[in-house]
């Protein structure tokens, strides 16, 4: 059998449209990049006044701890605590959760009153706490070794 040998063209042509091939794809693939400190101070400083501006409470605090969900959802939750301005409120406190979208870099928030007492102090009477804690249960006693 005779071997039959690709003209010199083609065998010079397909390491190159390999090479621009892999070099395409590794092209269309981002890199990944670390934050830097000023880009977390920033998007700190944007996180808050997006959740403050959105709540439309009277003299909002928005609250140090975020949730960062992953880039898949990309959404921060911040609680956002305040005084409600419209009068017939009568100066009632309010509590809300901000959702702050990254990428279209706006924030929606809800009325979260319910999560208020999720991070209270459980209430106490007179100095005791007001759910008594289960006493100590003994352990159990060992069965005597059985003789044969």
């Amino acid at each position: 059998m005779t071997e039959v040998r690709r003209p010199l063209a083609s065998r010079i042509r397909a390491p190159r449209i390999l090479a621009a091939t892999l070099a395409a794809v590794l092209g269309a693939v981002p890199a990944a990049q670390a934050s830097s400190p000023a880009a977390w101070t920033q998007h700190e400083k944007d996180t808050r006044q997006a959740c403050a501006a959105a709540s439309e409470l009277k003299d909002p605090v928005v609250h140090a701890y975020v949730a960062l969900f992953d880039d898949s959802v990309g959404m921060d939750a911040r609680l956002v605590t305040g005084t409600w301005k419209p009068a017939h409120m009568k100066g009632a406190k309010a509590v809300m959760l901000c959702l702050y979208d990254r990428k279209a870099r706006r924030a929606v928030v809800q009325d979260a009153e319910g999560w208020r007492d999720a991070f209270a102090p459980p209430a106490s009477t007179a100095g005791k706490p007001a759910v008594k804690a289960p006493a100590p249960v003994a352990p159990p006693k060992a069965a005597p070794p059985k003789s044969p």
